[in-house]
């Protein structure tokens, strides 16, 4: 799923061209190339340049560029913070945003008449908007059937957290006092109270996850990291336990201390054939394999759970970020190993970007 539609078409094309403009090596750019490669007239350039160099100066109290007849000139405020500044700034005025919340707060779509005398939208444009918010779901829950929760849950996630957007802070939340948690980013705290601050409107709206949902043991719920939850014992093990392999999967705890006795019985096999697989897979590397026993083990049992926790978690990721060329090409003889690799897993399993 491509996240820049969850914005106004207006507000996506700006972005486009703001990268557009930000990847362009040359000082001075030719507005005419600009038209071919955006495939747009020279009017909606125009209008869309205008518009981008007033909100650049809205977010950072400076012009972005210089634009005359024929050309533009960067500005140094023309960054990629800039460019992650406008991403939430576009998305907190989406209307997919206020739908998304709704969505949290009362556990079901929206009704015209609750949006009508919230936000005053008319009949047409409310009905125009839920016609793109169902593709927009539908689209992304295509990627991943598991099921209707675990999508949802991961829909808003996602597109949260490709715009850098967090409207709430979790004020019961002291995530430094879990000894799993203690030396975790900026970046990895801000995914976890995300996800934690959409798991908290999904229960209090009577949303439990499913079964079907969990591929990790029982055995790794810690009850502690949800007690601000209203629910019963069983449901909080659940909810624990969605909890704890989103943070394996994002990154947030560290994947590469599970082994196959940490996910369900019916998945340990699976992770001990993907285990097996990546270790046939680089035995031709390494020559002298015993000294490197311990790094090995570890690097599989991260692979092996991811691959198994990309089947029930999913984090889009952000396409302005992703460079998986420039390992090709610096690292040809390794990224020939990988590949084949990856190949030969993918015949059986789905494997994480």
């Amino acid at each position: 799923m491509e996240f820049l539609n969850v914005l106004n078409d207006f507000e996506r094309d700006k972005i486009n061209l703001f990268t557009r403009i930000l990847d362009n090596p040359n000082r001075e750019i030719e507005l005419r190339n600009l038209q071919e490669s955006m495939s747009m007239s020279r009017y909606k350039v125009a209008n869309l340049l205008e518009s981008l160099n007033y909100d650049i100066k809205l977010l950072t109290e400076y012009s972005g560029m210089i634009i005359n007849a024929h050309t533009l000139i960067p500005a140094k405020n023309f960054s990629r913070h800039t460019l992650s500044m406008m991403k939430k700034y576009y998305f907190e005025l989406s209307p997919m945003r206020v739908l998304m919340i709704e969505v949290l707060d009362e556990g079901n779509f929206p009704s015209f008449q609750k949006i009508e005398v919230k936000y005053s939208w008319p009949k047409i444009f409310f009905y125009q908007q839920k016609n793109k918010y169902d593709k927009l779901y539908e689209g992304f829950s295509n990627i991943r059937q598991v099921d209707e929760e675990s999508d949802l849950r991961y829909f808003i996630y996602n597109s949260f957290a490709f715009f850098g957007a967090f409207p709430a802070k979790l004020e019961h939340l002291n995530m430094r006092n879990n000894k799993n948690l203690q030396s975790i980013s900026n970046t990895q705290k801000f995914k976890a109270e995300l996800m934690l601050w959409i798991v908290e409107k999904r229960v209090l709206s009577k949303k439990i996850i499913s079964e079907e949902s969990l591929v990790i043991s029982n055995e790794l719920a810690d009850s502690s990291l949800l007690t601000f939850l209203p629910i019963t014992k069983k449901k909080l093990q659940r909810e624990t336990l969605f909890v704890i392999q989103f943070y394996y999967y994002a990154g947030i705890m560290n994947v590469g201390e599970l082994a196959a006795a940490a996910f369900k019985k019916e998945e340990r096999e699976n992770f001990s054939e993907i285990m097996q697989t990546f270790l046939n897979g680089i035995e031709e590397l390494l020559r002298e394999k015993n000294n490197y026993q311990d790094e090995i083990t570890k690097l599989c049992n991260e692979i092996s759970s991811q691959v198994i926790l990309d089947r029930i978690c999913f984090i889009q990721t952000d396409q302005f970020s992703l460079n998986i060329q420039y390992f090709a090409d610096v690292y040809p003889f390794l990224n020939n190993r990988v590949s084949r690799i990856v190949d030969e897993l993918e015949q059986h399993w789905m494997i994480p970007e």
